[in-house]
C-alpha cells in the first residue's frame, strides 16, 4: 500500500506492507519502508546513503532514486562480501569462541551469534541454499535455548531469558525463511 507521509513540510511517498514483498534494489532485504527508484522499482532511501554511485533525481525531496550510476553487480557484490563476513564469522564462533566459552551464559551468548549470523545468510539465500542455513540457524537457536534451559539461577530470580523474550519473534521469521 502506498502512503504519503508529511516530512518536514514536503510529501514523501514510501511503500508499507506491500501484498508482495518488494525487494530492495540495492540491498537483499524485503523489509521496511521502500522509496521508488527512477526505473520503477523500490529501494531503501538509507541503502541510496551509503553507495556512493546513487544519486536522487530531487535533493529537497529525496525520490526518486536514480540508479543509472550503480554497477548491475551491486547486489552480487553485497551478498559475496555478506557470505564471506558471516562465514569468517561463523568459523571464528565454530573454530574458537564456542570451544573456549567455558560458563554457561557464554556458550549461549556465541551459540545466539550463530544462530543470528546463519539467519543473516538466509536472509538473501534462495532455494535449498536458503532452507539449509535456515534450518541451521534454527537447530543453533534450539542448542542455546537447551543450555539455557539449565540456568536454574535464572529462574529463581524471576528475570526473562533471551529465549522467552525474543525467540517468539525471531522463531516464525526463521521458520518464514524455511519456506
Amino acid at each position: 500500500m502506498l502512503k504519503t507521509l508529511p516530512h518536514s513540510c514536503v510529501e514523501r511517498t514510501f511503500l508499507f506492507f506491500s501484498p508482495a514483498p518488494q525487494r530492495c534494489e540495492l540491498c537483499p532485504h524485503k523489509d521496511g519502508a521502500l522509496k521508488r527508484t527512477d526505473n520503477g522499482g523500490w529501494a531503501h532511501e538509507v541503502c541510496a546513503l551509503y553507495i556512493p554511485e546513487v544519486q536522487f533525481a530531487n535533493d529537497s525531496t529525496m525520490e526518486p532514486i536514480v540508479l543509472q550510476s550503480v554497477p548491475h553487480d551491486h547486489c552480487n557484490k553485497v551478498e559475496t562480501e555478506l557470505k564471506l563476513i558471516c562465514g569468517d564469522v561463523l568459523d571464528a564462533l565454530d573454530k574458537h569462541l564456542i570451544p573456549a566459552a567455558t560458563t554457561g551464559k557464554s556458550k549461549v551468548f556465541y551459540y545466539e551469534m550463530k544462530g543470528d549470523y546463519h539467519r543473516y545468510l538466509a536472509e538473501f539465500a534462495t532455494g535449498n541454499d536458503r532452507k539449509e542455513v535456515a534450518e541451521n540457524s534454527l537447530v543453533v537457536y534450539k542448542a542455546a535455548s537447551d543450555i539455557e534451559t539449565g540456568f536454574s539461577m535464572l529462574a529463581r530470580l524471576g528475570s526473562n531469558s533471551w529465549f522467552q523474550v525474543n525467540l517468539p519473534t525471531w522463531l516464525p521469521k526463521v521458520l518464514r525463511l524455511q519456506a
